[in-house]
């Protein structure tokens, strides 16, 4: 009966561990971008994070999250809008990976893909973040 208990609870902790190991992280990081708003005395840092999952955008501007978006159904570019120092801070993104269909892949959303790529002339995944209308960087993801 021990050595039964014993065998139960080691398969318990061994199913345990494997279902941890099992799940991965669905967030790309764009690299930071630094940028020197005229007004200012030292350089922001702006930065994102695109979560596959859920295909939302978040932008930030020195570590402080600023807008969050999220891509409508079967649809490449995404607008949003936010503040920082009280500045407006804007992106538009246009994806041509990962937002066309969650079916998990296929040929089917390679060539939507593709076709999106060739119609918005993007070959991969960026964000143009303005601040107070001026072009301050490029996010890739």
């Amino acid at each position: 009966m021990k050595r039964k208990m014993t065998f139960t609870m080691g398969a318990m902790v061994i199913a345990v561990l494997a279902g941890c190991a099992g799940k991965k992280d669905t967030r790309v990081f764009a690299q930071d971008k630094e940028y020197v708003p005229p007004s200012a005395t030292a350089p922001w840092t702006i930065g994102g994070v695109y979560d596959k999952k859920d295909q939302s955008i978040a932008i930030s501007v020195n570590g402080e999250s600023v807008l969050r978006g999220r891509f409508p159904p079967y649809t490449p570019r995404l607008t949003a809008e936010g503040k920082y120092n009280e500045l407006p801070v804007a992106t538009l993104c246009k994806f041509s990976q990962g937002v066309i269909d969650k079916g998990g892949g296929g040929w089917q959303e390679r060539l939507a893909e593709g076709i999106v790529s060739k119609a918005t002339k993007a070959g991969g995944n960026t964000c143009d973040v303005t601040v107070d209308g001026q072009a301050a960087a490029t996010l890739y993801f």
